[in-house]
């Protein structure tokens, strides 16, 4: 029997956005944790496709030199996952839908030392996903890999008020979504438990995506919960749209 975060209706997620002022309705960059931006520099020319979980292997760049390719995802896919290992050197990889990414214009970047990369997108949008591999530093014998599955998580729809019971095995994440009106400010997201509640369980906040923990895609991510200690998020002034979250788990007991 697997263990879950908590018994049925505990924790609580409640989301509330009183309509006090005008809300800004931007969406700011995606964050990421790497290297500061490299300087422009020209897109990667003639694309070549990625096949769903084939790698490519081998490939080789000398110092600035770049990599283009390219994967279309079908409609109920989920999980496309965008990943770089193996071989010397420095590549880095920087992703675009449905437009080809540069080095300062991207939807996702892995830029941190090494060829150990990823981008994970865990509901993909169905289209075509552009993927630059840039050589930070000249690099040999990497290996490319696209790969989605056919299992697409559920995103459940909150309204402005609701507490709904939240139950995640451990390892587990799941997703839901508030639509912010225009006009909106003050939006918070909470997680508590109760005294039965049990497990440790943590929570992320994104506009206008699914948050990424492992990748750092996330806009706000209030900590760790671990049984009763809750976890809150609030935005004064959110943009517009839909923000998506999830209540992820550490561990579970």
């Amino acid at each position: 029997m697997p263990s879950s975060v908590s018994r049925p209706g505990n924790p609580a997620l409640i989301v509330t956005a009183a309509a006090l002022a005008m809300a800004l309705c931007t969406l700011g960059p995606a964050q990421a944790q790497g290297r500061m931006a490299p300087a422009p520099a020209p897109q990667g020319g003639h694309q070549t496709e990625l096949s769903n979980g084939v790698p490519i292997e081998n490939l080789s760049a000398p110092t600035d030199g770049l990599l283009a390719y390219y994967i279309d995802v079908p409609p109920d896919s989920g999980h496309l996952i965008i990943e770089t290992s193996g071989g010397t050197g420095d590549a880095d990889i920087y992703v675009g839908f449905e437009f080809e990414p540069t080095l300062v214009e991207f939807d996702c970047v892995g830029w941190l030392a090494g060829n150990e990369e990823r981008c994970w997108f865990p509901i993909p949008d169905t289209g075509r996903y552009n993927i630059l591999v840039h050589a930070y530093e000249a690099f040999e014998g990497l290996r490319l890999e696209a790969s989605y599955s056919d299992e697409r998580p559920e995103v459940t729809p909150l309204a402005n008020g609701q507490t709904v019971p939240v139950e995640v095995p451990a390892g587990r994440m799941n997703y839901y979504s508030f639509f912010v009106e225009e006009g909106s400010t003050d939006l918070i997201v909470e997680m508590r438990g109760g005294p039965d509640t049990t497990g440790d369980s943590e929570l992320y906040v994104r506009h206008g995506a699914p948050p990424v923990q492992d990748e750092f895609y996330w806009d706000c991510a209030p900590g760790s919960t671990a049984t009763t200690r809750p976890a809150s998020s609030r935005t004064p002034n959110p943009a517009c749209g839909t923000p998506a979250w999830r209540p992820g788990t550490n561990s579970a007991m």
